[in-house]
């Protein structure tokens, strides 16, 4: 007895019924496919993202790899260098409040030189970024919206 195929016959599947007649479906069945992948940032998205961004830290292979020319003067400073003279201008500010936005805005567009200056300068930052009366203090006095860092003074 022979058995004769029917629309009905057919199962639901993802391909929406249609039988894989040639097997283009299981034809990538032995490869391991990634259905994504690992780009590295570049240009402009590259200099926004904190994580990577090194600044003007980028040597002259890594500006021509990502395609930060034109994006950076054309100076290359090490690590070591901004990191003297993020030091040297944290500390000309009087009010710790001015020394916790600027650490603040460094963390949020180059985190390698922030933990390295905090790392480095552990004893003279750390009661600055952590210190709970000076959380107190920006909590009664002004109002600090996240995004930006915007603070408006209430006074």
């Amino acid at each position: 007895m022979e058995k004769n195929v029917t629309n009905s016959d057919l199962k639901s599947s993802v391909n929406g019924g249609v039988v894989d007649v040639y097997g283009e479906d299981s034809a990538t069945v032995e490869h391991s496919i990634t259905p994504w992948s690992l780009s590295v940032s570049s240009g402009y998205s590259l200099l926004r993202d904190p994580r990577y961004n090194k600044g003007l830290a980028f040597t002259e292979k890594e500006r021509d790899t990502h395609y930060l020319r034109g994006l950076l003067p054309p100076a290359v400073v090490d690590q070591n260098l901004q990191e003297k003279r993020l030091i040297n201008n944290i500390r000309q500010y009087q009010h710790p409040l001015q020394k916790y936005m600027a650490l603040t805005e460094l963390q949020e567009r180059n985190e390698r030189l922030f933990y390295k200056l905090l790392i480095d300068h552990v004893e003279e930052l750390l009661p600055i970024v952590y210190t709970p009366q000076l959380l107190v203090k920006l909590v009664r006095n002004m109002a600090v919206f996240s995004g930006d860092l915007r603070v408006y003074s209430s006074a």
